[in-house]
């Protein structure tokens, strides 16, 4: 029987009491970056910390200056935003809390085989964000059965989906951080069957949006929800956006196109070229 019911994987409350995952400022706060430094290289000498951390006292600072403008302490921030080969992200259960304590409605339910999050932003609560990850998809993205996913199902496809979601209806939570610790593993991974990145591809100016959405075989919703990962923020329409972003977006899809990994999460998908100069 599908859980209907808000999930409890994460615990938040709100008002968060000081000291809290969620507190508001960071002991750190009002330190030189001598005094920051000290105390990084002092926390690396730690057996507690997670490995990427140990001996790091580099990470250690990076982990504290992006818990200072996530509002968390260092040592939440050293538990929940890791390094993986010089690559910063963030465990889901952090994602989902700062975007509840941003005042925004985060809501999980699912089975061991799909998973749905429902966000409502608290500046436009009369639409609901919706995401869906079911044991289909994850299998297209060559998930299912491995590691965690094979170990807690259930648990991966509610993470899933709130990561997703949350980077889609409310990046501006996540200072920049938009991965989890999985994803960014499985990025990792599929980077070393393709030496593309958004940023080394421009965009031909004669391949339009149009050109791409037929190259890549996408409809209007999943272009829209590709330019919405590719900038990090909702997108109303194509047409209201600045040149320079629709740049940002052509150019993600001509990487896109050259290498055959959607860029923004790695995952590589059959499409048909079409031939050059279609509209």
């Amino acid at each position: 029987m599908t859980d209907t019911t808000r999930s409890t994987d994460i615990e938040t409350t709100a008002p968060t009491p000081s000291g809290s995952i969620a507190a508001v400022g960071s002991e750190t706060a009002g330190l030189t970056l001598q005094q920051k430094l000290d105390y990084a290289s002092a926390l690396a000498d730690s057996e507690l910390l997670p490995a990427a951390y140990k001996g790091k006292p580099a990470n250690v600072l990076v982990a504290m200056e992006y818990g200072g403008e996530l509002g968390i302490g260092t040592l939440v921030a050293v538990n929940q935003i890791t390094v993986i080969n010089g690559g910063v992200s963030m465990e889901a259960k952090l994602m989902m809390t700062l975007a509840r304590r941003a005042g925004h409605i985060v809501r999980l339910s699912g089975d061991d085989k799909q998973a749905t999050c429902i966000i409502i932003r608290a500046d436009d609560p009369g639409h609901e964000s919706v995401v869906t990850w079911d044991e289909a998809k994850a299998k297209t993205a060559g998930l299912w059965g491995k590691g965690h996913w094979a170990k807690n199902p259930g648990l991966m496809l509610k993470y899933r989906a709130a990561s997703e979601n949350i980077r889609l209806t409310c990046p501006e939570v996540l200072a920049g951080i938009v991965y989890t610790p999985e994803e960014l593993d499985e990025r990792t991974e599929r980077a070393g069957r393709s030496t593309m990145r958004v940023h080394q591809v421009v965009a031909e100016p004669e391949k339009t949006a149009a050109y791409f959405m037929k190259a890549l075989h996408l409809n209007g919703g999943q272009f829209k929800e590709f330019a919405q990962r590719v900038l990090g923020h909702p997108l109303k329409s194509w047409e209201s956006l600045a040149q320079a972003d629709k740049q940002r977006v052509l150019g993600a899809l001509a990487s896109w196109e050259n290498s055959g990994a959607d860029p923004t999460t790695g995952e590589i998908l059959d499409a048909e070229p079409v031939e050059d100069g279609a509209a």
